[in-house]
């Protein structure tokens, strides 16, 4: 008798225990974790605007020598000869080529510009749309063809040519200012000479196309797509 009460004692506690056990399984895990993914998105528009002066919107008319105001006829060939409003200021006699950043652009922004091509013949006594006058040039790049400077005042702009353009037909943008600040109101000023080349260059009227653009000052101007 004791033996058998031992043993149904036994398979009870074993019948038990498998129950707990079952239980337990069936039980939710409440240590268990899940992990699930949801795309987070935003576009970005930043908000850049500028503007150019009047007299450099108009375009950019070299005269003879160092006139001012008023377009002459070329005569000094081998001679930096002034674009008309490089002193146009009747005052301070500062420049009155600028480009101007908006205060409402939201990133600073990068100012750059180009040349389509070369000064080429548009009327007068050279072959027109054949002869042309050198924006670069290889040989004298320093000495030739023509050249700019820039500040950030009318009256700061060096006296001398200090830059020259890219070679048109390279489809390079060259910078002009790399960082106009944002949220503020911004200037950059700009002066230009034209020394001919080649020197006995036909008489008659050259004419080309010049152009500005801005960018975020994080990216590259990208290609002058004249």
């Amino acid at each position: 008798m004791e033996l058998r009460r031992g043993i149904t004692s036994i398979a009870f506690i074993v019948l038990l225990a498998a129950l707990v056990i079952v239980a337990i399984v069936s039980m939710p895990n409440i240590f268990a974790t899940e992990t699930q993914t949801v795309p987070m998105n935003a576009s970005i528009q930043q908000v850049i605007g500028f503007e150019l002066s009047g007299n450099l919107s108009l375009g950019i008319f070299f005269t003879n020598a160092t006139t001012r105001h008023i377009q002459y006829p070329i005569t000094q060939m081998d001679y930096w000869n002034n674009a008309t409003e490089n002193y146009g200021d009747d005052t301070n006699y500062g420049t009155m080529y600028w480009v101007h950043t908006f205060d409402t652009n939201t990133a600073p922004t990068k100012v750059c510009h180009c040349v389509c091509n070369n000064l080429t013949c548009s009327g007068g006594d050279c072959q027109k749309n054949v002869d042309y006058m050198y924006i670069y040039v290889p040989s004298e790049p320093d000495s030739e063809g023509v050249r700019w400077a820039n500040a950030t005042s009318a009256t700061g702009v060096d006296d001398t040519p200090q830059y020259s353009f890219p070679p048109p037909g390279t489809d390079v943008y060259q910078v002009v200012n790399a960082s106009m600040p944002e949220y503020k109101d911004a200037y950059i000023y700009l002066r230009y000479w034209l020394n001919p080349y080649p020197d006995t260059i036909t008489s008659g009227t050259y004419n080309t196309t010049y152009r500005f653009k801005i960018v975020e000052a994080s990216l590259d101007c990208g290609e002058c797509d004249c």
